[in-house]
């Protein structure tokens, strides 16, 4: 029997090490996120159910294909309603299917880095450092952020598809075309972080590709997209822009504010200045340029780093730098332009450190068991904490529903006459449990009737020693 060729026998090996690989990633990923099965519902998630409940399925759909409407991010009306046709209030399956986003989007995040030119060291230490990163701890446990996380998954779905069509060397086919878009769209329909998606693939086309032209009806039948999303969000029913913390603050000082707050999350550096960070990615990314220039001959890893430093700090974050409060999970984007930064400038500096491969290994070795370490005292110490007390009296107030197991008549009014929230939260749990759009939910602590009003109403309800009752 002849022997394996050599070239076989090679082959074997990358895909088993592949193999190996893929089986430590999911290991990581479920280690630091199989908790997050635990979680309570957000109290967010109580009034977006609420929302889309409210808009009906035929609305819903009708705003997933027309983004110029200015309907709140229809993508996460699909999600949660496809969940609670099914789970109804039980968390638990809302946050695997969480985590299955997140799962897929660490594989997009490794094909990202290839794309761009990283080698596979880098493009693995890339997807092992968005498993799980505690600057963005609530993308991974709270699922009211679900909007970051569809909008990860398409925006990187979308550039990834792209991306791998153009450098085969040739422009989209119109079936690509139309698969493109139509993965754009849903990003755009997730959150308005997708915004920037034509830009960064222009940036991609002028440093990889050097031939715009042969992109320029793609890229402009996304821009159109972009441009309708942005008119849907500016004008539109309930625009966006007019509700509280939308509005955009175009000032030097909330620009610098963000930028620290970026960088202190993705970089976990809370409690030291940012500047040592800011200057690491300035002389890396002038390093590359003085070295070899912008020509289009420059090393693969030399390129990655330019895209990242100008997708990261530029593009990427465009939508949101001018907002206020906007932390963790919003930064998902960036992050994964700033990761591929990073593991590039570390394995280049193995590299440049020994030639000889045991030291690249070593030096990989190190980075990857401290970040290990710096993330699990980061969620024992900060996220565990946050993850056990979220959503505890939203969860209160569903276990007292399910007790009392209420019901009342189609067009009913119903009155809480107290309720344990500071919010609405109760009126959406209240909502969702009766499933009637014809129900009317009115909380006394909001707008107080007077009794003669209260006589007239179908139903009413209060909480007597933390307890849900029926009065009536």
């Amino acid at each position: 029997m002849s022997r394996p060729a050599v070239p076989d026998r090679l082959e074997f090996v990358a895909n088993w090490r592949k193999a190996c690989f893929a089986a430590f990633l999911l290991a990581w990923f479920l280690y630091f996120n199989w908790s997050s099965l635990r979680v309570h519902f957000a109290p967010d998630d109580m009034m977006n159910l609420a929302y889309y409940f409210r808009a009906g399925p035929w609305r819903l759909a009708g705003a997933l294909m027309t983004p110029w409407t200015g309907f709140y991010r229809p993508m996460g009306g699909l999600f949660y309603m496809t969940l609670f046709a099914g789970a109804g209030l039980n968390p638990a399956p809302y946050h695997a299917a969480v985590l299955m986003l997140l799962a897929a989007s660490v594989w997009l995040t490794y094909r990202f880095a290839r794309l761009l030119g990283c080698g596979e060291l880098a493009a693995g230490l890339v997807a092992l450092v968005m498993a799980y990163h505690p600057g963005l701890s609530n993308l991974y446990y709270n699922s009211g952020f679900v909007y970051d996380v569809l909008c990860l998954f398409f925006y990187l779905a979308a550039f990834v598809y792209y991306a791998r069509v153009r450098k085969s060397g040739r422009a989209l086919r119109p079936g690509e075309t139309a698969v493109f878009l139509v993965l754009f769209l849903c990003a755009l329909q997730s959150k308005e972080m997708a915004g920037t998606l034509p830009v960064a693939l222009l940036a991609y086309e002028w440093l990889y590709q050097h031939r715009v032209r042969d992109a320029r009806w793609v890229l402009g039948l996304a821009a159109a997209l972009d441009v309708a999303s942005v008119c849907g969000k500016l004008f539109g029913a309930g625009a966006l822009i007019s509700q509280p913390g939308y509005g955009p603050v175009l000032s030097v000082g909330r620009l610098i504010d963000f930028q620290h707050v970026m960088l202190s999350d993705v970089f976990v550096n809370w409690h030291y200045p940012v500047w040592p960070i800011w200057v690491g990615l300035g002389v890396t990314a002038l390093t590359s340029v003085w070295w070899l220039g912008w020509q289009a001959k420059a090393p693969a890893p030399q390129l990655a780093l330019r895209f990242c430093w100008v997708f990261s700090i530029v593009i990427a974050p465009l939508p949101i730098e001018f907002l206020k409060g906007r932390s963790a999970a919003c930064l998902a984007i960036p992050a994964v332009g700033l990761a591929v930064f990073a593991a590039v400038a570390i394995t280049e500096a193995a590299k440049l450190a020994g030639r000889r491969r045991e030291v690249t290994a070593a030096v990989v070795v190190a980075a990857v068991c401290l970040w290990a370490h710096r993330i699990h005292y980061l969620k024992g110490w900060l996220v565990s904490s946050a993850m056990a007390r979220l959503g505890q009296t939203g969860w209160d107030t569903i276990g007292q529903f399910r007790a009392l197991d209420p019901h009342v008549r189609p067009g009913s009014q119903v009155v809480f006459l107290h309720d344990p929230s500071t919010d609405l939260e109760t009126a959406s749990i209240a909502e969702l449990w009766f499933r009637d759009r014809t129900v009317e939910i009115h909380l006394q602590r909001q707008n107080p009737l007077p009794p003669e009003e209260l006589a007239k109403m179908d139903a009413l309800f209060d909480f007597q020693n933390g307890k849900l009752v029926r009065v009536k």
